[in-house]
């Protein structure tokens, strides 16, 4: 774990190394994304800031002011981004979905820095623990990608110490230290534990090193499944289809789905014993259809309305062809191409590229191995 003199600028430098275009960070006004925005404004020059409101507390607006003030005296662009929670349980995971869709949106191919410390990811093992999780749930979270957490090996109080150290003030969240919120219950176990037993600086090696474990095997369930996997018209016919079956079909949900998370073991571990039956079954927006090939194809009921013709179809199909605004792209709904793309105009089809081929319009899938070896994740 770092010491007091912890360097957060080589931390940033070293994260955004490959990185000429601009970089989003977003900043909070806390300690740690208050250290985050100081230490990348030093490092690199194409900054942008976003702050986000999800209007849960008073405060926050005032908050977000004066970060933009901040950023206004480092010559950052800021943009405060006003979120609109949809009602449900688990209020954090809510409002850390919205978080993650609006950097997104806002940030489009710019990598988006975080300023998740040491501490967060021994908290958030903890709480993997205490509700049962298996070695992956141990895993740290990833800090490359789109998602660009520099901080992770640095503890909360050494970037402290280093915002002290420069007279930089932040902004307290009461949040952090109310027991009704889980991460606020473990940060204070956490404390408790000190000199007793797990504390942050092991629980957070252990993650590291589960990470390192789960991302090798990541790599090699990759490499094999694209030996066995074959592609054909947006869906998968893999052989060999038992080994390795629940991340066989979760990474066919997220290709075809782009859903951010898995269906949960227990779903993905019934899936695969009805398949091994020999029953076809669906899942996450899949069918599963077993043989001597593993079958997956998009669900068509599950695939996205009618859009424009010149935007992306159902995350991954792209159409080329005389666009009109009169025209829709949606599914085909007929035959074993239901699930593919199809040109609307009214209810009159227009064209079936995929099904008739391609004419004046031409039809283009994200290609399955391009998005398992650069951007999906199974779980």
């Amino acid at each position: 774990m770092a010491a007091p003199d912890a360097d957060p600028a080589g931390a940033v430098a070293a994260a955004l190394a490959d990185c000429a275009g601009p970089a989003v960070v977003a900043v909070s006004g806390g300690s740690d994304s208050t250290a985050l925005l100081l230490a990348a404004h030093a490092v690199h020059p194409d900054l942008r800031a976003v702050t986000l409101d999800h209007g849960l507390r008073p405060a926050a607006a005032d908050e977000a002011r004066r970060v933009a003030a901040r950023c206004a005296v480092l010559g950052v662009p800021h943009v405060t981004i006003p979120l609109a929670l949809p009602d449900g349980p688990a209020l954090m995971a809510r409002a850390r979905a919205a978080r993650q869709a609006a950097l997104r949106a806002h940030a489009r191919d710019a990598p988006i820095l975080l300023g998740h410390t040491a501490d967060d990811v021994a908290e958030t093992a903890w709480m993997r623990l205490a509700h049962g999780t298996g070695p992956d749930g141990l895993a740290a979270m990833r800090g490359d990608g789109p998602w660009v957490r520099p901080f992770l090996r640095l503890r909360r109080a050494a970037l402290r110490d280093w915002l002290r150290a420069r007279g930089e003030p932040w902004i307290e969240d009461p949040s952090n230290a109310d027991p009704r919120f889980e991460r606020a219950r473990t940060r204070a176990t956490l404390v408790a534990l000190e000199g007793i037993g797990p504390t942050v600086g092991p629980l957070a090696d252990l993650a590291h090193h589960m990470r390192a474990l789960r991302d090798t095997r990541e790599d090699a369930f990759r490499t094999g499944l694209l030996t066995r996997a074959e592609e054909r018209d947006g869906t998968l016919h893999v052989a060999d289809w038992s080994r390795d079956l629940p991340r066989t079909l979760a990474a066919a949900i997220g290709w075809m789905t782009r859903a951010p998370h898995p269906p949960r073991r227990a779903a993905l571990a019934r899936a695969a014993a009805t398949l091994r039956d020999g029953t076809p079954t669906a899942l996450g927006g899949v069918l599963a259809r077993p043989g001597p090939r593993l079958h997956l194809a998009r669900e068509p009921a599950r695939t996205q309305g009618p859009r424009s013709t010149r935007a992306a179809w159902d995350h991954r199909w792209h159409l080329d062809g005389p666009h009109d605004p009169t025209l829709r792209v949606a599914r085909l709904g007929r035959g074993r191409h239901a699930a593919t793309p199809a040109i609307w105009h009214g209810d009159d089809l227009v064209a079936a590229p995929v099904r008739d081929g391609p004419g004046a319009w031409r039809v283009a899938c994200d290609p399955f191995a391009r998005w398992l070896t650069e951007g999906g994740r199974p779980r």
